[in-house]
Parts: structure tokens; sequence; C-alpha cells
């Protein structure tokens, strides 16, 4: 799953190494946290959301048994998870 979130976001990076990805498995869901660096957000995010969107439902038809959720992080921010 890391894997196609890293394949899907990276042709809109101009920073591709500063793409991280931290994934948190529970027992129902897969939650992918997906950060860029700030140049690229809004590139990745698209307008209105909508690049960031299609990512979402590409991963989340491929979720199989466990539902994926993925989860685009501003810089600055903080998860709820750390």
């Amino acid at each position: 799953m890391k894997n196609l979130v890293e394949f899907l976001v990276k042709p809109y990076l101009e920073h591709p190494e500063d793409l991280s990805i931290n994934v948190v498995e529970g027992s129902a869901s897969t939650l992918l946290e997906v950060r860029v660096n700030d140049s690229d957000y809004e590139r990745v995010r698209g307008p209105e959301g909508a690049n960031f969107q299609a990512i979402q439902q590409v991963v989340a038809a491929s979720g199989g048994s466990v539902k994926p959720v993925v989860d685009l992080i501003e810089t600055g921010s903080t998860s709820l998870e750390e």
C-alpha cells in the first residue's frame, strides 16, 4: 500500500526526497500519513483537493479487507498518533 501511495504522489513533487509516508496499522484500517515539502503541498492537494481525492480513491479501491485511509499532513502540524 505504501508503494502505491508513493507511486501516485511522486509525479506531483518537485522535492521527492522530502516525501515521507508513515504507516499506522489497525485491525480494521491502515492509516497512511503523507508528508511533503511545503512547496509541493498545494500541488499534491490540487485544485479544491481534487488530486488528493483521486489518490485516496485509488488507494481505497486497492484496500481489500483492510480499509486504507490516506491523510495529507501539512508541515508544521502533528498527527494524532504522534
